[in-house]
């Protein structure tokens, strides 16, 4: 239907279409990762990361599992470390909860702020005495 003379509207405009399949004609933000020397990924620049070494006591380096969760106790990122302990952990920036894990010693939980820039933040585990294939009662 055609508008009235003098219609401040003026003529109707056919719908917009979107080509999905199209390239994107101006620039777009792409998050990249890099593989390391250790072969732990880094994260793209605007996320959060942890790195650190886990220990005994005794300075002796741990194999051990990470895991940070949010406030809410939403997992945001985990990780093993290597044979010397160290550990590289992609995780959202704030407040978290780091949980370190390994066979043979106690688990420890520990607060920290996750940065933008990164976070460095080493664990020391007790051993417990046990080894790793002493069955625990109850289990």
């Amino acid at each position: 239907m055609e508008p009235a003379e003098g219609d401040p509207a003026g003529p109707a405009l056919p719908a917009p279409t979107v080509d999905h399949d199209a390239a994107p004609t101006g620039p777009v933000a792409v998050p990249t990762t890099a593989a390391r020397s250790n072969g732990h990924r880094a994260p793209a620049a605007t996320a959060g990361v942890v790195t650190g070494r886990v220990t005994t006591t005794d300075g002796s380096p741990v194999v051990a599992t990470l895991t940070a969760t949010d406030s809410g106790g939403h997992q945001i990122g985990r990780t093993r470390t290597d044979a010397d302990g160290g550990f590289t952990l992609p995780a959202r920036p704030g407040s978290a909860l780091l949980i370190a894990t390994a066979p043979g010693h106690a688990p420890r939980a520990e607060t920290l702020t996750i940065g933008v820039g990164g976070t460095r933040h080493d664990v020391v585990l007790e051993p417990t005495g046990r080894s790793a294939r002493t069955p625990v009662a109850g289990s």
